[in-house]
């Protein structure tokens, strides 16, 4: 996405944060871009397209966001791909990936104005199946990224539990930024994520543990 394209993303993601689906418009969008007025009709013609136009802005942004500080992280584990052979190693490997994905959450939480613009898009989804198309292959995408790194290291139904894992990321910005007071902690949203990637790699360590010879 070009610099003016991005701009003009993020114009229409401020928008939906700002004004809800009902003041969506193009008119809305070129005057929080600072563009002439007629500037958005021109590469997004009807409502829906433009709905489109600022899904993919916000999908990219916030992709870029959470993998960005998810991965700096994250690129440690490929020492440790081959399988954990000792508790201390299966910890460090623990605490690397709930690090990562805490991390990538956190990245989200401090922009606050793209998950109230992903939940005027949701509604918006529930009645335009084109948009709702659109939504469900972004949603794919963080699912796709937390797959293949769990899949690095070996854990069985990879994509099941990337899919869980960002259930559980969207439930906690619900509860983060919409419920609010009290917020959870940083430490405690840590903690979930280490109870949960403990319990994958307990069962990764199960499964392969459990040979023939062994079971014999």
């Amino acid at each position: 996405m070009g610099a003016h394209e991005a701009a003009r993303g993020d114009a229409a993601i401020r928008v939906l944060a700002e004004k809800g689906s009902r003041g969506f418009t193009h008119r809305a969008v070129d005057e929080y871009a600072g563009l002439p007025e007629g500037t958005a009709s021109r590469y997004a013609r009807s409502r829906d397209a433009l709905l489109t136009f600022a899904a993919s802005a916000l999908f990219a942004a916030d992709i870029a966001q959470a993998t960005h500080a998810g991965r700096g992280r994250a690129i440690r584990l490929d020492a440790f791909a081959t399988g954990a052979d000792t508790d201390a190693v299966a910890d460090a490997v623990v605490a690397m990936v709930a690090e990562a994905l805490a991390a990538a959450t956190t990245a989200l939480l401090d922009a606050p104005q793209r998950y109230r613009a992903r939940v005027e898009l949701q509604l918006e989804s529930s009645r335009s199946p084109a948009l709702r198309t659109h939504f469900l292959i972004g949603r794919a995408m963080f699912v796709t990224e937390v797959a293949e790194a769990l899949a690095g290291l070996n854990v069985e139904s990879a994509h099941a539990h990337a899919d869980v894992l960002i259930a559980m990321i969207d439930g906690i910005l619900h509860r983060q930024l919409v419920i609010g007071e009290p917020a959870l902690a940083k430490k405690q949203l840590g903690e979930i994520f280490v109870a949960y990637v403990r319990s994958i790699m307990k069962m990764r360590d199960g499964l392969g543990n459990s040979s023939p010879t062994k079971r014999a």
